[in-house]
């Protein structure tokens, strides 16, 4: 019983915070051939990966809204009785804004269905929000220095990045001369900051950038509900299952045994410090009762070996190498339905190695952190 009301929270508290920030809005008008609004047009927006439809039905003025759409590609299908039936295929849905599409319904004497193939406008024009919706295509078709996504928002004009060259989640972002301090990170709805420090440190919890399906920069103008930012805002949201079952897996790797030794480390007769990188994962995802529940899980795991030599040319006995070794670990699972539920967890363990030469000396360390996202971004410790 503790495990169902604990689950029963979960997926609340996930919907609510999935209302907020999310999910993207369609709206427009209808009309007929004459120009006259059409009132009792059925609207039906249908998702084309997982088969989810929304419904509405056109007001006294001939206007529709639909909101608490799922970010993504849609066939949108205007009917009334009496005239034709007009599909709009290929209507794109971005995180967090109103995409506007309108219809002209003419009489018809038979049945009969007109198919829209052209794309509506993307631009939200009832938005006053300065920024740009970067795409999985775009995160997978150009280059990455460190495998974050957050990096990426440095294609939108005023933001300048300050890459990392680890695998911790410390890339900052100056937008509009802000701080870093000053932006907030949101994934799924769910703060993604720090509860003591912020964003001064880059996000709480990074997530992989397999997972990400797309995010949203906001760099000035956004509206009050990003709350605690006063630079920019960065709301991404992860991938969800479809109707088919798809699955990627990647490998990235590095190690310092293909590089030459260098000169220091030559001179004082040194061993080579371990130094090597490997990244590897899968993602993975389908259907578990076809256009209702879909799943989709997302692991990869980093080892992070950062060798480096240290020299006292008045005490060469204290001279050594050293290794900091860094294993991450990062996991996502979520399951998809009208109430959708979205659980990740990150953990990290690091341990330091550091060996004396000649003396055989050894300090270790070892540190462990866990991470808990639910939709909440709060911290599990």
């Amino acid at each position: 019983m503790r495990i169902c009301s604990i689950a029963l929270a979960l997926a609340l508290a996930a919907a609510a915070a999935r209302g907020q920030f999310a999910l993207a809005e369609l709206s427009g008008a209808v009309t007929a051939s004459g120009g006259e609004m059409l009132p009792g047009v059925a609207v039906t927006a249908r998702d084309v990966n997982t088969g989810n439809r929304r419904a509405a039905t056109t007001s006294d003025t001939g206007t529709y809204a639909i909101a608490g759409l799922r970010p993504g590609t849609y066939v949108v299908t205007f009917e009334h009785a009496g005239f034709t039936t007009v599909e709009n295929r290929g209507v794109e849905m971005r995180v967090g804004q109103t995409t506007r599409l309108m219809a002209t319904l003419r009489p018809a004497a038979i049945s009969e269905t007109i198919t829209v193939g052209a794309r509506a406008h993307l631009i939200d024009i009832a938005s006053s929000d300065v920024g740009d919706t970067l795409t999985a295509e775009d995160l997978r078709d150009l280059p990455t220095q460190n495998r974050n996504f957050v990096l990426f928002a440095g294609l939108v004009p005023g933001v300048i990045p300050n890459p990392q060259t680890g695998s911790e989640s410390s890339d900052a972002l100056y937008i509009n001369g802000q701080h870093q301090a000053n932006n907030s990170f949101r994934v799924d709805g769910g703060r993604n900051d720090d509860p003591l420090a912020g964003s001064f440190g880059g996000a709480q919890v990074r997530t992989a950038i397999e997972a990400i399906q797309e995010f949203e920069v906001l760099t000035a103008q956004y509206d009050a509900e990003f709350g605690s930012a006063t630079g920019g805002v960065l709301n991404a949201i992860t991938k969800s299952g479809t109707n088919e079952v798809r699955g990627s897996a990647f490998i990235f790797f590095q190690n310092a045994k293909w590089n030459s030794m260098d000169f220091f480390t030559r001179r004082e007769g040194l061993q080579r410090p371990d130094a090597a990188f490997r990244s590897e994962g899968f993602t993975f995802g389908g259907p578990i009762i076809r256009d209702r529940l879909h799943y989709f899980i997302s692991f990869e795991q980093s080892l992070d070996q950062q060798g480096q030599s240290r020299f006292f040319a008045t005490r060469p006995s204290l001279s050594y190498s050293t290794t900091e070794e860094n294993h991450i670990l990062n996991v996502l699972g979520r399951a998809d339905d009208d109430l959708a539920l979205s659980l990740g967890t990150c953990s990290a363990i690091q341990q330091d190695r550091r060996s004396a030469d000649g003396a055989g000396e050894r300090a270790r360390g070892a540190r462990f952190r866990s991470q808990c996202d639910c939709r909440t971004g709060e911290r599990v410790r």
